[in-house]
C-alpha cells in the first residue's frame, strides 16, 4: 500500500506531535576554535529534530520524494542566540509548523539547555514540485503530524544597506564534504561559511546574537562562490552583511550576523 496515501496518513489526528521534541547533546565536532558551538552546529541540532519529526510521523521527505514528487526548499532561516552551547551540553530542541495559509510554510525552533532557552529559531520554507521545479501549495496530506502557533521570534529580512559598497573576501568551492545528497551546498554549511570571512579575531571577544541567511539560489558540487562583505559600522553592536555569488554573476545567498559582546547574548 501506498503509506501516503493511507488514510491514517493523510488525515493524522490534529493533536499528533505537534511539537516534536528531540534530546540532543554537543558533541566536541561542534565546537569551534572560541570554544563554543559554531552556528552551523545550531542548524543542524534544528534541522536534525525537524526531519525526525516527519520520520516519526509519516509521510516522511524521502516518501515524499519517492512518491508524491514533493520536496520542501528553504527559503529563509533566522537564529537568536541567547546563550552559548558547550561541549557535551544536554540540549532539548523542539520544532514545530505554524498553521499555513498560502505558498510558505513558517517553521519555528526552540533550544533550551537545563530548562533555560538559549536560542529560537523561525524558518520559511516551500514545497517545490521535483519533476516540474515549481513551486506547489502545501497541503495537510504533506504533514503526518499537527501544528502550533509561532513564538514570538519572527524569521527576519535581510536588508543590505545600498549606500556602502560591499568588499569581495574570498572564494569558496562546493566540495563533496560540504554537499547533501542532491550535490549542492548544504543550507547548513553556510552560517560557518560566512563566519569564516568575518574579519580575523572578530569572534574572540564578540559573539554571534543573531543571524538570518536567505537561499536565493542552489549552489551545485563544484561551483566556486565569490563571498562579500560589509559592516553597518555599528556600536556596541555590529551588524555584517554578505553575499554569495555564483559564477554566473546571480546571488546564491545573502546573509546578516549581529555581533554583540558576549555578555549581552
Amino acid at each position: 500500500m501506498n503509506n501516503i496515501t493511507d488514510s491514517k496518513t493523510a488525515s493524522p489526528a490534529p493533536d499528533r506531535d505537534r511539537k516534536h521534541h528531540e534530546a540532543l547533546r554537543v558533541v566536541s565536532n561542534d565546537i569551534g576554535c572560541s570554544g563554543y558551538a559554531r552556528p552551523s552546529a545550531f542548524m543542524r541540532y534544528l534541522q536534525d529534530t525537524a526531519s525526525m519529526q516527519h520520520e516519526m510521523n509519516p509521510p516522511t521527505t524521502a516518501q515524499l520524494r519517492a512518491e508524491m514528487q514533493r520536496a520542501f526548499i528553504l527559503s529563509r532561516i533566522s537564529l537568536s542566540i541567547k546563550a552559548d552551547l558547550f561541549e557535551h551540553d544536554k540540549i532539548d530542541c523542539l520544532a514545530w509548523i505554524v498553521p499555513f495559509r498560502g505558498m510558505s510554510i513558517d517553521r519555528c525552533y526552540e533550544i533550551s539547555r537545563g530548562g533555560e532557552t538559549v536560542a529560537l529559531g523561525a524558518a520559511v520554507w516551500a514545497i517545490c514540485d521535483t519533476e516540474t521545479r515549481r513551486f506547489v501549495r502545501p497541503e495537510q496530506k504533506h504533514f503526518g503530524f499537527g501544528f502550533s502557533e509561532p513564538h514570538d521570534f519572527p524569521c527576519r529580512r535581510i536588508a543590505i544597506p545600498r549606500d556602502i559598497n560591499m568588499e569581495e573576501v574570498g572564494e569558496f568551492r562546493v566540495a563533496w564534504s560540504s554537499a547533501d545528497m542532491n550535490r549542492h551546498l548544504n543550507n547548513t554549511v553556510y552560517a560557518d561559511m560566512f563566519c569564516d570571512y568575518l574579519p580575523e579575531g572578530m569572534l574572540d571577544d564578540r559573539r554571534i546574537s543573531e543571524f538570518t541567511i536567505s537561499f536565493l539560489r542552489e549552489a551545485p558540487l563544484g561551483e566556486i562562490l565569490t563571498i562579500s562583505r560589509v559592516s553597518d559600522g555599528g556600536a556596541p553592536d555590529e551588524t555584517y552583511y554578505f553575499t554569495a555569488r555564483l559564477s554566473d554573476g546571480n546571488i546564491a545567498a545573502e546573509a546578516s550576523f549581529r555581533l554583540t559582546a558576549p555578555t549581552d547574548c
